[in-house]
């Protein structure tokens, strides 16, 4: 079964869990569903062209509750990396230019 970009953004980021919120261990399936949809707004909106350094950015905000604080600063950058690799891939896969 295809996911929808959301919901594939959505598990990608739980299965993550980049910001260590048990939520994988509290089966908490929606813990990131607000990050999701402010991805997948943004890709949708540029028609699913973006680049990586986009995604990066987007991310990156997603993560922060505002300028002065960037929780994406204390996300292992290994697992954001790899998080970036598998969206990019998975629009480069349902989403052919």
């Amino acid at each position: 079964m295809k996911l929808s970009l959301e919901k594939h953004i959505n598990m990608v980021l739980f299965q993550a869990d980049l910001l260590n919120t048990c939520c994988v261990a509290n089966k908490a399936y929606d813990e990131y569903q607000r990050i999701a949809e402010h991805l997948t707004s943004y890709i949708v909106h540029n028609d699913h062209t973006i680049c990586e350094e986009m995604l990066e950015d987007i991310l990156r905000v997603s993560l922060s509750l505002d300028d002065d604080e960037l929780l994406s600063d204390y996300v292992p950058q290994t697992e954001f990396y790899r998080v970036i690799h598998d969206l990019k891939e998975h629009l480069i896969t349902n989403f052919p230019k």
